[in-house]
């Protein structure tokens, strides 16, 4: 008797023993993934610049014409800016039969276990629990599905490029963008910053391909005043509280296209950069609330400041937005429409005299944030020096390079007025 309830002692000991020893490298296992993923995060953060360079490295096969900073297919990027215009955009039905999502597997490697043992099925989910950003949330997004390019040589008037998109959600286009640059990351550091190929790359096949995945869209723009003096230019640095891009130097404004709610009726009459383009002006320029998050009636263009003033100054002629192309990151496999927005200096003025320094997502790049009086800050001069000053800049992102390049190269275009 004595001996059999000793022996049950024993086993129950043990169980508990292996219950608690089981729970406890259950522990351990979340806790070094998790620290894990989090310095993946950080060397994403740190060294953004080198790993965007090696992707351009690692991509110069795949690309499919000669594009400096970004990959592009024949006719992407224009022999010439164009209105803005001359962009086509189409919204497409939702892709019949489509498991792009399901390739995201692929990341699940690379992503921190629960404390169930349980690895995370998504990036973003990840990001959610152990390293949110300040401004963080789902919504309606435009997925690149298509790109026609027209043929330069053609007597056939139509837009220099159309773009077919199909409505898809933020965190979908999020989760292969951002979920190949932490690849990207996790093979640079483990390789000693040697190479940013991995497995979810290569199981993607071809970047060209936009139905193997949730091709996100955004766009870049070169914010050029002009007076009579000269022109200057503006540019943002980004904050490492942010979803991506952190620390980096860019355009302003710059965004995803996305709508400015999740209704049906801003899903289509949204679908314009120009609109996108404003309301990013309002943000980031004025330190606007965050427009997207706005419920309730949609925006009226028309009515509302600052987009009725630059309504009015584009309808004049005192503001002139440009298309020079359009591009995949190299890092991110991300699309980017590249465009150039002209201010005559007595529009810019008045519609930004109240110019933050910085808003949520960074702050403003100027040479100084001083001044005396209710007025813009003074950008940077347009001229060759400081153009190339910028473009040696290792921070400074690679649509931020073409966009100015561009910029400088097509200048007796763009800063001319018709």
């Amino acid at each position: 008797m004595i001996t059999a309830v000793s022996m049950a002692f024993t086993a129950v000991g043990i169980g508990v023993s292996v219950y608690f020893g089981r729970n406890a490298a259950r522990q351990m296992a979340e806790r070094t993934s998790v620290r894990r993923f989090l310095r993946v995060r950080q060397v994403l953060s740190r060294s953004g610049p080198d790993i965007s360079r090696l992707a351009i490295a690692d991509s110069l096969p795949l690309a499919r014409t000669a594009a400096p900073y970004v990959l592009a297919d024949r006719g992407w990027i224009l022999e010439l800016p164009s209105r803005l215009d001359d962009l086509g955009l189409r919204l497409v039905d939702p892709l019949s039969g489509d498991r792009s999502l399901d390739r995201l597997r692929a990341l699940r490697r690379y992503l921190p276990v629960d404390p169930t043992g349980r690895r995370f099925d998504r990036y973003h989910d990840a990001i959610t629990t152990f390293d949110q950003p300040s401004l963080w949330f789902d919504a309606n997004a435009y997925r690149l599905v298509g790109i026609d390019a027209a043929d330069p040589t053609s007597p056939e008037a139509g837009p220099q490029l159309s773009l077919r998109v199909a409505a898809s959600r933020y965190w979908d286009c999020f989760d292969f963008a951002e979920g190949l640059r932490h690849e990207a990351a996790h093979r640079y550091l483990t390789s000693s910053g040697r190479t940013i190929g991995g497995v979810f790359r290569r199981s993607l096949g071809d970047p060209f391909d936009l139905l193997n995945r949730h091709c996100g869209l955004g766009f870049a723009t070169l914010t050029i005043r002009v007076a009579g003096s000269g022109a200057n230019f503006y540019l943002h640095r980004r904050g490492d509280q942010v979803a991506a891009g952190q620390n980096e130097i860019g355009l302003v404004p710059s965004g995803e296209f996305q709508p400015s709610d999740d209704s049906r009726f801003a899903l289509r009459q949204d679908l314009d950069i120009w609109l996108a383009m404003m309301r990013e002006y309002a943000e980031e320029l004025l330190n606007m609330d965050e427009v997207r998050q706005a419920r309730g009636a949609p925006i009226d263009y028309a009515a509302q400041s600052p987009f009725r003033e630059l309504q009015a100054a584009r309808t004049s002629g005192a503001v002139r937005p440009y298309l020079l192309g359009i591009g995949l990151l190299p890092a991110s496999w991300k699309a980017q429409i590249f465009t150039v927005c002209v201010f005559d200096a007595p529009a810019f003025d008045r519609i930004f005299a109240d110019m933050a320094t910085e808003n949520r997502e960074g702050v403003l790049e100027v040479p100084t944030h001083h001044r005396a009086t209710l007025t813009p800050l003074t950008g940077w001069d347009f001229t060759e020096k400081t153009v190339q000053e910028y473009l040696r800049d290792r921070n400074l992102s690679p649509s931020a390079k073409l966009v100015l390049e561009l910029a400088w190269r097509h200048r007796t275009t763009v800063l001319h007025r018709p």
